[in-house]
């Protein structure tokens, strides 16, 4: 789901790589000011135990900063 308006994206992962199940992600823009703004980037998923510490590690500490940091390197050009 794409909204201009409200400015978000919500998305799901059907099928990759990682060892999860019902991924959804959301990603939400929000005005900080007249020259700034703050991207808010959550997500949800579902693991079995014994993969749960690598996927928050996975996706908390290298997907997720790993993709603030590309799209503000884009926005920044």
């Amino acid at each position: 789901t794409l909204s201009d308006d409200e400015r978000f994206v919500r998305y799901d992962v059907i099928e990759g790589p990682m060892p999860v199940r019902n991924y959804a992600g959301l990603a939400r823009v929000t005005a900080e000011g007249d020259d700034r703004s703050r991207l808010h980037w959550t997500s949800t998923w579902e693991n079995d135990p014994e993969v749960e510490e690598e996927m928050i590690e996975l996706f908390g500490n290298t997907l997720l900063p790993t993709g603030l940091a590309a799209a503000k390197a884009a926005l920044e050009k």
